[in-house]
């Protein structure tokens, strides 16, 4: 993990009244590293330089998380059309009680996410449609909300 990516996520996350612990950071840098990787080969995202997915990836995902101050029990949040992650899993690594399920209606997404390597957050996928996943599971989600 570089000085640099350690000082722009701290400056960026300090405006959010956010404090990432050692661990966290290492975990965010493991999945710029991972999101840069796997971005070759499957066009993920347009965003792959350092400081732009700080600032626009892993940031602005965060700023849910003042909605989430509110949540005292262990809740169960889905992210519908997930990508390449974005929100749920920055928000996943800083957020301790909640479950987040990532979902995608195209399996290739899916597939890319790096579960195995955050092995510390709560995290399950699934592929498929919202209109889908709602009539089965809905029921199980404590909030609903798609993030553009």
């Amino acid at each position: 993990m570089t000085e640099q990516f350690v000082r722009k996520m701290e400056e960026g996350v300090k405006l959010l009244g956010i404090q990432l612990s050692e661990k966290q950071l290492e975990q965010f840098y493991d999945y710029f590293q991972f999101l840069v990787e796997k971005n070759k080969v499957m066009n993920l995202t347009a965003i792959t330089e350092e400081d732009a997915v700080i600032t626009k990836h892993f940031c602005d995902s965060l700023c849910l998380v003042k909605g989430f101050s509110d949540i005292e029990k262990t809740v169960s949040l889905i992210d519908v059309g997930t990508g390449a992650g974005f929100p749920g899993i920055p928000l996943a690594i800083v957020t301790d009680n909640a479950e987040f399920v990532l979902m995608d209606s195209l399996n290739k997404r899916i597939k890319f996410l790096p579960q195995k390597r955050l092995k510390a957050i709560a995290l399950r996928q699934n592929c498929s449609r919202a209109m889908n996943f709602s009539v089965k599971w809905g029921k199980f989600f404590s909030l609903k909300h798609q993030i553009k």
